[in-house]
């Protein structure tokens, strides 16, 4: 994969689904393939199991695994 395309990638991991929401609007404004999730541990499947992110939104109070 092209060292640009990673660049695009992010990922936003927020419990709250109006704050997540937001973020993913701004973050598609800006030409950013976003991916959503609700809680920690489907943060960490996501990252196990797809490309490399280049930018990580993470809320740290969250559900199943905090984001510390």
């Amino acid at each position: 994969m092209p060292e640009a395309a990673a660049a695009r990638n992010a990922l936003v991991v927020e419990d709250d689904p109006d704050i997540g929401k937001l973020l993913q609007w701004v973050l598609q404004r800006e030409g950013f393939a976003v991916t959503l999730v609700g809680d920690g541990r489907k943060a960490v499947d996501h990252v196990a199991a797809s490309d490399p992110v280049s930018l990580v939104i993470l809320d740290v109070m969250l559900p199943q695994v905090s984001g510390h």
